[in-house]
């Protein structure tokens, strides 16, 4: 199990407005789970899933109407050989 700390640098780009770029980092929270499975002597594969949460994330808009506000959610699978070099 995994749980921590995330964060996302966001940018935008708001088009026909000058200096419409806006740019802002996002702190949040992540949590995961993962197995790992050896195969041979020293191979082993690894099965990870990672949910992150950046939620109430808000930005100006153009020609004065009020910011946006948006939630921002991934998640993200990973899955990997591992090769070890050497024994304990």
């Amino acid at each position: 199990m995994t749980a921590g700390l995330s964060f996302a640098d966001l940018s935008t780009d708001i088009v026909g407005v000058p200096f419409g770029t806006q740019s802002k980092i996002n702190l949040s929270w992540t949590a995961g789970v993962g197995v790992e499975y050896l195969l041979a002597d020293r191979w082993s594969a690894k099965l990870e899933y990672l949910y992150m949460n950046h939620s109430g994330i808000s930005c100006a808009t153009a020609c004065g109407v009020g910011p946006i506000s948006f939630n921002l959610n991934e998640n993200v699978v990973r899955l990997g050989l591992n090769y070890r070099l050497w024994d304990r």
